[in-house]
């Protein structure tokens, strides 16, 4: 009994700590994802180190939601970060090579996909443009 519950104990403290390790690689994702806006001073640095990580179990995806500098609460870029593999998989043959990130802006509750290559007007003379290649 002790023996299962000490096995039970490992594997728990192996879970957290895979996960903690998949957070940290996303968070760096999001920053260097973000690099480009905050270099532009359209999302506050700050704003991307306090951004919290969401998981979805059911389509197995990472989420982060920045948002935009000096606008309203309702502006912000979402990042969906999809795994390709189960969490099992992931757990015994984890994966380093960052995920490609699909990336979506809502604008006052309009979504915006940015698919490949396109510039968005969200200031009077700010615009930005994010480009990456489909898988």
């Amino acid at each position: 009994m002790k023996k299962i519950k000490i096995g039970v104990i490992t594997i728990l403290i192996f879970i957290s700590s895979f996960f903690l390790i998949k957070k940290q690689q996303y968070t760096q994702l999001v920053k260097q994802e973000m690099s480009q806006y905050t270099d532009s001073h359209i999302v506050d640095s700050q704003e991307i180190d306090n951004t919290k990580l969401s998981y979805q179990w059911i389509n197995n995806q990472y989420i982060y939601q920045i948002k935009l500098k000096k606008t309203d609460k309702t502006t912000y870029i979402t990042l969906h970060y999809d795994v390709p593999q189960t969490i099992l998989t992931s757990v015994f043959q984890p994966s380093v090579k960052p995920f490609q990130p699909n990336i979506y802006t809502h604008f006052n509750g309009k979504t915006i996909d940015f698919d490949n290559q396109l510039t968005i007007d969200i200031f009077k003379n700010v615009s930005f443009k994010h480009s990456f290649s489909s898988k």
